[in-house]
Parts: C-alpha cells; sequence; structure tokens
C-alpha cells in the first residue's frame, strides 16, 4: 500500500484508484485485467499490474458509524454511490430512526437530499451523527410573593401536526400519550421547588411497591418527535452570529428576555455540548438561529395554567450551523428579535411565574 501511496504522490493513481486497486504480477491472469496504469519497479525490473481488486476480496464492507444521543452502530455503505437519502432510508428501516425526528451531521454539516456521501468527504469507516431535531422543552414554576401556591394545573396540548409526545417527566396526571399531558394539584414555592403527589402512591401491585413515586421536583419536561414538514410556517428571520460569540451573545438574550441564571446556565450547557458533539474540531465557524413567534408556538403547544399565571415566559429556539456566505447579525437585529418573543403579563396578582425553554437543531436554512 505505501507504494500506491507513492504513485499516488507523483499523480499516476488517484486517491480513489489506489483505494481500491493492488498491485499484481503478470502470473495473476485469473484476476479481471481491467489494468488501469502499467509500470516497471526499477530495483527489480519486473513488470507490475496495478488492477481494481477483484469482488471478492475488495474492501465491500465500507461502513459508516452512526452515533446518536441513545446508541451507536455500523451501517453499511458504497461511498461510490450512496445518498443520503438512501442512507436514511436504510437507517430508518434498521434502526427505526425517523428522518423527520433526526439529521444527520458530518462534521458539523448537516446532509441534506439527494447529495452523495462522497460530495461531503465523506471516507470509509468515518463516523456521523444522528442529532435528534426536538430536544428538552423544561417548565419551571415558582411562586414571586414568598407564599406557596397550592391547586396549580398545568397542561400542553400538541398540535399532532408538528409535534407528538415521546417522552414526559413527572408522571403527568392526564396523558393520551400522543399529543396532551395534564399535572394537576401541584404546590408551587418560591425558590423554585414543586410536589407533586402521585395518584399511584398506594398501588400495591408494582415491583417494589415499597418505593413511592418521587413527589419533590424543579422542573416538568416534555420532548416530542417533530414533523419537519411543518416548519415553513414557522420560520422567522434568522441570526447569525460567530461560534466563538455565541454563548455570550445567547445568554445576553435569554437574560433579556427574564430568565432566571438557572434557566440560562441550563439551556446553554444543553445546546453548546451538542453543537461540539457534531463539529468537535470547530471547522463551522457560524452559528445560526431564531426564536419561534409566542403566535406560532401557543399554537404548537398550547399551555394551559390554572391559576392565571402573572408572568409567563416560553422560548423555543431553532438552531444549526452557518455557511461562511452569511452576514452577522447586528446587535439591533438580535433586539428586534429577542422583544419579538416578550410577552406582556397578565393583570392578575397570583405570584405564579411559569418560565419555559426549548431547542431544535435544524439542517436546513431557508433565508
Amino acid at each position: 500500500m505505501d507504494l500506491l501511496l507513492q504513485l499516488v504522490a507523483h499523480s499516476i493513481l488517484t486517491k480513489n484508484e489506489a483505494e481500491v486497486c493492488g498491485l499484481y504480477t503478470t502470473q495473476d491472469e485469473e484476476f479481471p485485467l481491467a489494468v488501469t496504469h502499467r509500470f516497471s519497479a526499477i530495483d527489480h525490473g519486473h513488470f507490475f499490474y496495478v488492477k481494481p481488486k477483484p469482488k471478492l476480496l475488495l474492501d465491500n464492507t465500507w461502513f459508516l458509524i452512526v452515533r446518536s444521543h441513545d446508541q451507536s452502530f455500523k451501517v453499511s455503505v458504497d461511498l461510490e454511490s450512496e445518498t443520503v437519502a438512501t442512507l436514511n432510508r436504510r437507517i430508518q428501516m434498521q434502526h427505526g430512526k425517523c428522518e423527520d425526528e433526526y439529521v444527520l451531521v458530518y462534521r458539523g454539516k448537516p446532509l441534506t437530499g439527494t447529495s452523495k456521501l462522497l460530495d461531503y468527504g465523506i471516507n470509509n469507516r468515518d463516523t456521523v451523527t444522528y442529532l435528534q431535531r426536538m430536544r428538552k422543552p423544561i417548565i419551571r414554576l415558582r411562586s414571586n410573593h414568598g407564599e406557596i401556591i397550592n391547586n396549580v394545573n398545568l397542561s400542553i396540548e400538541l398540535d399532532p401536526n408538528i409535534w407528538q409526545l415521546t417522552s414526559v417527566y413527572p408522571k403527568p396526571s392526564i396523558t393520551n400519550k400522543i399529543s396532551f399531558i395534564q399535572w394537576n394539584n401541584m404546590q408551587v414555592y418560591s425558590d423554585g421547588k414543586i410536589i407533586l403527589k402521585s395518584d399511584s402512591e398506594n398501588n400495591i401491585d408494582r415491583l417494589y411497591s415499597s418505593i413511592s413515586d418521587e413527589q419533590e421536583h424543579r422542573m416538568l419536561f416534555w420532548e416530542a418527535s417533530t414533523n419537519s414538514k411543518s416548519w415553513n410556517k414557522a420560520h422567522e428571520a434568522s441570526l447569525c452570529v460567530p461560534r466563538d460569540d455565541f454563548a455570550r451573545i445567547l445568554n445576553y438574550a435569554l437574560k433579556r428576555m427574564g430568565f432566571l441564571s438557572e434557566d440560562r446556565d441550563d439551556l446553554l450547557t444543553f445546546v453548546l455540548p451538542q453543537l461540539d458533539e457534531v463539529d468537535a474540531a470547530q471547522t463551522q465557524k457560524k452559528i445560526v438561529f431564531y426564536f419561534l413567534s409566542p403566535d406560532f408556538y401557543s399554537t404548537a403547544a398550547r399551555l394551559i395554567v390554572h391559576p392565571i399565571p402573572q408572568q409567563i415566559i416560553r422560548v423555543y429556539m431553532i438552531f444549526g450551523f452557518g455557511n461562511n456566505e452569511q452576514n452577522i447579525s447586528t446587535l439591533d437585529e438580535l433586539n428586534i428579535a429577542i422583544d419579538r418573543t416578550i410577552t406582556s403579563g397578565n393583570s392578575t396578582n397570583s405570584g405564579l411565574v411559569v418560565h419555559e425553554w426549548g431547542t431544535m437543531f435544524m439542517s436546513q436554512w431557508h433565508l
């Protein structure tokens, strides 16, 4: 193989030819000739052929290592003919990964459409990441007047054409497991503690019945699979910032929206590792993001709370890697985008404060 690499260095072979060819003597006539080049080994005075390896010997088990948030697996590919679309379909059939829920990413670049894998410079045994599109909406509740607020009920009703529930915690009081969840009879404290009594507390038929459901929580959590075809009507004007400045700028935006440091830190330490996971070498230098408008988000994920909150902050951020041609957004553009997410408080003195944030990595930007 070292000799083949020398031939590549002298432009006698291409890199692709060297990967699929071998050196053969003139006696090896049982191999299909299909001679690409013929040369003389000057040191020994013998002739050798550079020929494609036969099908049985060719390393035709080329594969990619596909990594997602919950598993890693190998997928056999034909790098010369494989497209992103066919790879997605095979992964979906073999491993249950739905293209609408995940996006393939290689070295920070989303893989889309009918492009061939070779177009992205992917090589045998490379690792690609299957990044879940929609992650971790977190809801935090607190009392802002120093007293415990009793009998708090909160429900979320999703538009099933956009999102469908995949994970919920803690266990809700009511759910249809598709688009509706509700937590009832909660106690909310000024430090953000939530006490949620479980209806199954005295259920003696379940495993380890002596272990009770946890009643004390700091958040309500839900996730959902995504119908990406619905996002064309959700789009807002995207912001573009340098990757090195993204954490500082996003922290500024969240603080202006009214999020406390706990929520800001949680969101940042959730988003930043996702970017590093798919582009550890940091070859992608720009981040593009936008916030869903309150009108769209309240339609896609309707939130009902009783008693009526004195303040509600709901922010959902769509983000991804930008390209080198995109212009960096101005501070005025950033502030305008922030102002669009801020809703006025309710004319109530309930003292109940509701803060929610969530994110989604998207592979395509329609700018």
